[in-house]
């Protein structure tokens, strides 16, 4: 049964990206192309991780796709309609490997901050459920510099839930964590994403950490980026830790390494013949 932070009517929606192309300007005002011809469809309530070289266009896709970018060509839509007009409404929500906490607000103020930017009524007993829900119950009053690195990325979840968001994008959310911590994230977060039936769209550059979380993995080239494998993850859910050690896990791992280095080499090899 959907509760206040789930939406009302317990759909899911999908999240399309269709020829996106992005180029920026470099340092000598030559053209640089980021993402070349991505098409990319996320199913309704499903998750799905990109990974990639460093700089190779990962996070300016996800921006495109939270419509915080504008692509030079193509066209992102979630559930039929643009990502910027589903995030004014709190239906797409973002969170990023910097938890952008305001350091003057408590955890509750800041889980409740996302009603406020989304113009939606407050609800205090639905904020004091989101930060139960990541394990922040007792700390309610606290600020963000009484909170650890991890405290303060389950705050961020919580504050991207808040909204009852139809879509979630995640920029290296456990990225600034240190790695015990971020194995607990791992584990302890998907889940709650995952009652909300939202959407998910995850960059993430561990290749265990996106078999772990997603049930696909889309694995992009060197820039510019473009998609050379979609590897699926057949695990069941919730994901355990123990799940590193299945066969199907390592398969998973193995066939994102291959694409990873398969995009390696042709890139070496395209420098090569320069």
């Amino acid at each position: 049964m959907a509760g206040p932070d789930t939406p009302s009517d317990g759909a899911t929606v999908d999240l399309r990206l269709a020829g996106i192309s992005k180029r920026f300007a470099g340092p000598r005002g030559e053209v640089v192309a980021v993402v070349d011809g991505v098409d990319l469809d996320v199913p309704g309530g499903s998750t799905v991780a990109l990974v990639g070289p460093s700089g190779c266009g990962k996070s300016t896709l996800l921006r495109i796709a939270a419509g915080l970018e504008r692509a030079d060509a193509g066209e992102v839509t979630l559930g039929g309609e643009s990502p910027q007009a589903r995030r004014q409404r709190g239906e797409l929500a973002v969170a990023f490997q910097d938890d952008a906490l305001l350091p003057w607000r408590t955890l509750a103020g800041n889980v409740a901050l996302a009603r406020v930017l989304a113009r939606m009524p407050s609800d205090p007993e639905l904020v004091n459920r989101l930060v139960e829900r990541v394990g922040l119950a007792g700390f309610e009053r606290r600020r963000p510099a009484e909170l650890s690195g991890g405290m303060r990325q389950r705050a961020a979840i919580a504050r991207c839930l808040a909204t009852a968001p139809r879509a979630l994008l995640l920029d290296e959310p456990f990225g600034a964590v240190d790695e015990l911590t971020r194995r607990r994230l791992n584990l302890e977060l998907p889940p709650i994403w995952a009652e909300a039936r939202a959407t998910v769209l995850l960059v993430t550059h561990s290749v265990v950490e996106a078999v772990l979380l997603a049930d696909r993995v889309v694995v992009l080239s060197p820039r510019p980026a473009r998609v050379i494998r979609d590897v699926a993850v057949d695990l069941p859910r919730p994901r355990k830790g123990a799940m590193r050690d299945a066969d199907a896990f390592r398969a998973a791992v193995r066939a994102v390494e291959g694409a990873l280095a398969e995009g390696e080499a042709r890139r070496e090899g395209g420098l090569a013949a320069e």
